[in-house]
C-alpha cells in the first residue's frame, strides 16, 4: 500500500469522526432521481439520538481497514431550559496507516432533544503534527465560533459571528446525522439543510432516493438511501467557495427501528474509502436514572463565556471602525460612504483559509510524494 494511500486515510480519518463530516468528501456518486421541483429545508420529526447508543465502524481503503471509530450518546441533561443529549465520536488511523500518518479526531456536541438542532460543538483534530480546535455556540439563525490552529510559533485564532438564512440555525455533524436518520419523506423527495464544519457553514443538497438492499458482510440490510452534494460558504454573505470544489456524497440508514448509519461511500482518483458500521448497541438506562440525568445541568465543552466575549469585542471594534469610516466620509464628502472609495469589511471579497494554505489533504500528499 503507497504511502500517499495511507496518508489520505489518515487524513479522511480525522476529518471524518465516525460521522462528523460526511458531507464533505469527493465521491463520483450521482443521484438517481431527477430534479422535479425546487428543494425545500429539510425537515424531520423524531428522537436524534437515544441515550446509550454506541456506534462502532471500520475505515477502508479499498479492501484494508485503516481507522476505527466509534459514537456515543450519552444520558440527557439540561442546558439551561433545553434537555439535550451529549453526543461524542471518535477515530484515529490504525494498522499500517498509522506508521506513514498519525491522524485522530475527537468531537463532542450537546444536541437539543426537542428540535433535534445543536447547541454547543467542540471539534478537535490532529494529522501528524499539525492540530486544529473548534468551538461553536449554535443559536436560531446563526452561529458564533472560535477556531484555533496550531504552529510551532503559536496558536492562529479566528472568531465571528456567521448569520444564516434560514429561521432554523445551523447543523453540526452529529445533529446531522440525527436529524437526516429521521427523514423519512417520499422517494424522490429533495430537500436542503446548513451544517458547520470547523469555522465554515456548508449547504447540502439532498435526495432521499428511497429503500434498498445494501449487502453487507453482516448480511444483506434493508436500508434507505440518501445522496447529496454539498457547498461551502465563505464570508458573512455566505458565498460558494472558489477553491473548495462541490462535494457529492451518499448514506445508508437501517430500515428498521435503530435508523442506524450503516455506510458511508467516499471515493477519490487515489482510492475507495468506505466507512462501515461494524456494530450497533444500546445501553438501555432506567427511566429513574433518566429522570435523575435530566435534572442534572450539562458538562460545558468549553469556556462559553470566552467564546461570546472574544465574538461580542470583535463585532463592536468592527461596529466602532465602520461608525469612524462612515464620519470621516461624512467629512470629506465621500459618496461612497467610505475613505478614499473603501469598501467596508463586510464588503470585502470574503476570507477563505483554502485560498491561502491548502487544506491538510493536500499539504500532506504534497510532503509524501517528495
Amino acid at each position: 500500500m503507497s504511502r500517499l494511500r495511507i496518508t489520505l486515510v489518515a487524513t479522511t480519518l480525522s476529518a471524518v469522526g465516525l460521522a462528523g463530516c460526511q458531507f464533505f468528501f469527493p465521491t463520483p456518486i450521482e443521484s438517481h432521481v431527477e430534479h422535479t421541483k425546487p428543494p425545500s429545508i429539510v425537515r424531520s420529526i423524531g428522537t436524534p439520538f437515544r441515550a446509550g447508543e454506541l456506534m462502532k465502524a471500520d475505515v477502508y481503503l479499498d479492501a484494508v481497514v485503516a481507522g476505527r471509530g466509534e459514537l456515543r450518546a450519552g444520558s440527557p441533561c439540561m442546558r439551561g431550559t433545553e434537555l439535550a443529549i451529549p453526543v461524542t465520536t471518535s477515530a484515529e488511523s490504525t494498522g499500517l496507516a498509522r506508521f506513514i500518518q498519525t491522524a485522530k479526531s475527537e468531537t463532542a456536541g450537546l444536541v437539543d432533544l426537542e428540535t433535534s438542532f445543536p447547541l454547543a460543538a467542540k471539534s478537535d483534530a490532529t494529522i501528524g503534527h499539525e492540530r486544529g480546535l473548534a468551538e461553536v455556540l449554535f443559536d436560531k439563525s446563526q452561529f458564533d465560533f472560535r477556531h484555533q490552529r496550531f504552529y510551532d510559533d503559536g496558536p492562529k485564532v479566528t472568531v465571528d459571528q456567521i448569520k444564516m438564512p434560514i429561521e432554523q440555525g445551523p447543523h453540526d455533524g452529529h445533529s446531522a446525522l440525527g436529524y437526516l436518520r429521521n427523514w423519512h419523506p417520499a422517494p424522490g423527495t429533495h430537500g436542503f439543510l446548513y451544517a458547520v464544519y470547523g469555522r465554515y457553514p456548508w449547504r447540502a443538497d439532498l435526495v432521499f432516493a428511497g429503500p434498498e438492499i445494501l449487502h453487507t458482510e453482516r448480511g444483506d440490510e434493508k436500508a434507505v438511501r440518501i445522496d447529496g452534494v454539498a457547498q461551502k460558504l465563505i464570508g458573512r454573505n455566505l458565498m460558494p467557495s472558489e477553491s473548495t470544489p462541490e462535494r457529492p456524497f451518499t448514506m445508508w440508514f437501517s430500515d428498521d427501528e435503530r435508523h442506524a448509519p450503516l455506510r458511508i461511500l467516499v471515493e477519490t482518483s487515489l482510492a475507495k474509502i468506505t466507512i462501515e458500521l461494524t456494530s450497533y448497541s444500546r445501553t438501555e438506562p432506567s427511566k429513574g436514572d433518566l429522570a435523575k440525568a435530566a435534572a442534572n445541568p450539562c458538562a460545558p465543552l468549553f469556556d462559553e463565556k470566552a467564546v461570546r466575549g472574544a465574538v461580542a469585542e470583535r463585532l463592536a471594534k468592527e461596529a466602532a471602525r465602520d461608525a469612524a469610516a462612515r464620519q470621516q466620509a461624512a467629512g470629506s464628502g465621500s459618496t461612497s460612504g467610505y475613505p478614499d472609495g473603501a469598501a467596508a469589511d463586510s464588503a470585502a471579497p470574503p476570507h477563505d483559509d483554502d485560498k491561502e494554505e491548502k487544506d491538510a489533504l493536500e499539504r500532506i500528499l504534497r510532503s509524501t510524494s517528495r
